[in-house]
């Protein structure tokens, strides 16, 4: 499903988008928008989320799934040093 398509879902099913990203329950979320859609507005909510600001004419960028972190955490510790 496109994100509009998905948006618009979710919003006509479970009230506003505000309403959506600060007081439905997660699990209400996942059934209408799946499980990543419910895991990332519960990253949103805890702040667990990276904002690089823009600057001269540049948008910033909000990233919720920082794969760079993900591909830290996932790695082994081979060795003491």
């Amino acid at each position: 499903m496109k994100a509009k398509a998905l948006y618009e879902t979710i919003c006509n099913a479970l009230q506003s988008e505000f309403e959506v990203l600060l007081r439905t329950p997660i699990e209400k979320i996942v059934s209408v928008g799946g499980v990543k859609v419910g895991e990332g507005v519960r990253k949103v909510r805890l702040g667990d989320i990276v904002i690089d600001p823009g600057f001269d004419g540049e948008y910033g960028k909000v990233k919720i799934w920082n794969h760079e972190v993900a591909s830290e955490t996932d790695k082994k510790q081979l060795g003491l040093f």
